[in-house]
């Protein structure tokens, strides 16, 4: 049974990617992170189980995050225009 996938849990891919928990879920439910959804969660109302396999964790950082909205802002080229 060694060709069983690694399933990471959210916590462990937020520590992997350097983010917060949330980020992850956000991610997971937008399809960006391809994720399996559980159930859910045992302790946390109104939040599901996930979990993400290696595969999915590598296809992600190999595709690279596409910015947000506010990230796309923060990208943009200076134009040189002078500040008033």
């Amino acid at each position: 049974m060694d060709d069983a996938p690694r399933l990471y849990t959210v916590h462990e891919i937020a520590q992997i990617l350097r983010m917060h928990e949330e980020t992850v879920r956000i991610l997971l439910r937008s399809g960006r992170l391809k994720g399996i959804k559980l159930g859910p969660h045992a302790t946390l109302p109104g939040r599901f189980e996930w979990r993400i396999t290696d595969q999915a964790l590598r296809q992600f950082l190999e595709g690279g995050a596409e910015p947000t909205r506010g990230d796309a802002d923060d990208a943009s080229p200076d134009t040189g225009a002078s500040e008033r």
